[in-house]
């Protein structure tokens, strides 16, 4: 009975957010268009808006956001230094949730540590990354993808509502925790240690080959490892 109130709860609150997300979408337009942002160097990513956002590891730093006139020029791109944020500066009531549904914003880094999610968009990495630490949390409602990961240590925590899948991760150590709604996948193609602690509704599936595994469960969720070859629990 609990699991159903918990999954009724979490199925309210993403139709409603997605509701929003395209009742505001509809009051914007306008003609779509380019627009290059001149900003300081960065290796953290903040996102507090609703956008797509596509990043790819390069020599240099650049962002690019491509959509509706009358959407982007309400759209916030800071720098300084070390974190990028991206946001919406129109007043409009909605805090976290913007009218950015429809744009997309393609970043280029050398290096990338920590991605954080405050709004309902989505964020890819489609190319290879090489990093030290990647640490990823979602706390609004979207979706994180990263293609191909290299890098000593990765920690991943939802407390939002969305899906994150790491579709081929190296690493020493990885971390995932799940306290929001939505799924954690991760194919681990060579892992030292992995730590998984589920607190919420939903799922994490690991998949591939690590040598030391831990887990914890105290969610209504499950921790899926049917595909994880486990070398030793000691």
């Amino acid at each position: 009975m609990k699991k159903i109130l918990w999954l009724a709860c979490a199925v309210v609150c993403v139709v409603t957010l997605a509701s929003c997300v395209n009742f505001v979408k509809k009051k914007d337009g306008g003609k779509k268009i380019t627009k290059n942002v001149k900003v300081q160097p960065f290796k953290r990513i903040k996102l507090e808006t609703a956008c797509e956002v596509h990043f790819v590891q390069a020599d240099s730093v650049s962002v690019k956001i491509v959509g509706p006139e009358n959407v982007i020029k309400h759209i916030k791109t800071n720098s300084d230094g070390t974190e990028l944020t991206i946001q919406h500066t129109r007043n409009n009531g909605w805090k976290n949730l913007r009218s950015c549904d429809d744009v997309d914003i393609y970043l280029t880094s050398p290096d990338l540590i920590s991605v954080l999610m405050r709004g309902a968009g989505d964020f890819n990495i489609d190319q290879h990354l090489d990093t030290d630490t990647l640490t990823i949390r979602l706390e609004g409602a979207g979706d994180v993808e990263i293609k191909d990961l290299i890098c000593d240590e990765v920690n991943v925590e939802m407390k939002g509502a969305g899906d994150i899948e790491l579709k081929q991760v190296i690493a020493s150590k990885a971390s995932f925790k799940l306290k929001g709604v939505g799924d954690v996948k991760a194919h681990l193609a060579k892992c030292d240690w992995a730590q998984c602690e589920l607190e919420g509704v939903g799922d994490i599936e690991l998949s591939g080959t690590v040598r030391h595994f831990r887990h914890k469960v105290r969610g209504t969720g499950s921790i899926n490892t049917d595909d994880l070859q486990i070398l030793s629990n000691h």
